[in-house]
């Protein structure tokens, strides 16, 4: 990725589908991608998608996806409106869900 006065993007996204995958197989999709991106020096972003249709713990997948946060610094965009992230996040913070 480029931007327009032709230095690099510091960031690398991609996107990931839960609809149809556990979420070991939806982090096993996102690993060598933050990697990939850790190595060159830049920032993963995963936008996750569908995270109402995973046909699996969604509290796994996000528990994995916060590692990943810490581990990689990636940045995780949930887009997700069935609520299950923000119950997730309020879980976590103690019902502090913008913490």
């Amino acid at each position: 990725m480029t931007w327009t006065s032709g230095q690099r993007d510091p960031e690398i996204r991609t996107r990931i589908d839960c609809r149809d995958r556990t979420a070991r197989e939806a982090l096993a999709t996102i690993l060598p991608i933050c990697l990939e991106a850790h190595v060159r020096g830049r920032r993963p972003v995963v936008v996750v998608h569908n995270l109402e249709l995973l046909p699996d713990s969604v509290t796994r997948l996000l528990k994995g996806l916060e590692r990943l946060a810490h581990e990689l610094d990636a940045r995780i965009v949930l887009e997700d409106s069935s609520g299950l992230a923000d119950a997730f996040r309020a879980a976590l913070y103690g019902g502090r869900a913008g913490a």
